[in-house]
């Protein structure tokens, strides 16, 4: 008998680290296709003579390269969050109805819109700027800017995804949804790039 709850001990490790790696690794996956997608994006539109740079001043040498690699800790930061929430909150898996489904998207995008706000303004703050000047490295953004942020800052912007479903009944699906749609507006803003403006 002890052998066996043993074995179920070794599993549930098992799954919890599995589980961890996923969501880990799903986040950074995610980012680095977001930003890729973007940027192919503009790239073909621009090749096309459709819309210009925002700010034309070349990028920093080995920007992208720096940007990567704070956006892959950004990323991995917001997965662990994440894999938090889905792990020790008793979330269910998919909404109940599809106004159920808005009704939560709608929720949580409404308090989380209010908690950017008040986390943008104290990040430009004197005591919490040296956080915020990372994201603030970038003379001509990119859309790997958009995670490109200091470990603090990354889990200050990703503590809704744990909050929020922790006081609300969130499913993982909207949570998730909510996760990637953000992600790819976030990409789209730092694109340094209009389809409005005239190329010539």
């Amino acid at each position: 008998i002890s052998r066996c709850k043993y074995d179920d001990r070794s599993s549930v490790k098992v799954a919890n680290y599995s589980s961890f790696f996923v969501a880990v690794m799903i986040s950074m996956t995610l980012y680095v296709f977001t930003a890729s997608l973007v940027s192919g994006y503009y790239s073909t539109f621009k090749k096309f003579g459709i819309g210009k740079a925002i700010d034309s001043r070349p990028l920093k040498k080995n920007q992208i390269r720096a940007e990567l690699a704070w956006g892959l800790c950004t990323s991995f930061n917001s997965g662990v969050l994440l894999w938090t929430s889905a792990t020790f909150l008793p979330l269910p898996l998919y909404p109940e109805s599809t106004s159920a489904a808005i009704l939560q998207v709608a929720t949580f995008i409404l308090i989380y819109d209010f908690y950017m706000y008040g986390s943008h303004r104290l990040l430009h703050t004197a005591a919490m700027s040296k956080f915020h000047t990372r994201h603030h490295k970038a003379i001509s953004a990119t859309p790997w800017s958009c995670l490109s942020m200091h470990p603090v800052e990354a889990i200050i912007n990703y503590l809704p995804f744990f909050l929020i479903p922790a006081i609300l009944p969130i499913s993982l699906a909207v949570l998730l949804g909510i996760y990637a749609y953000l992600l790819f507006g976030i990409a789209i803003g730092h694109s340094n790039y209009s389809l409005l403006s005239d190329s010539n």
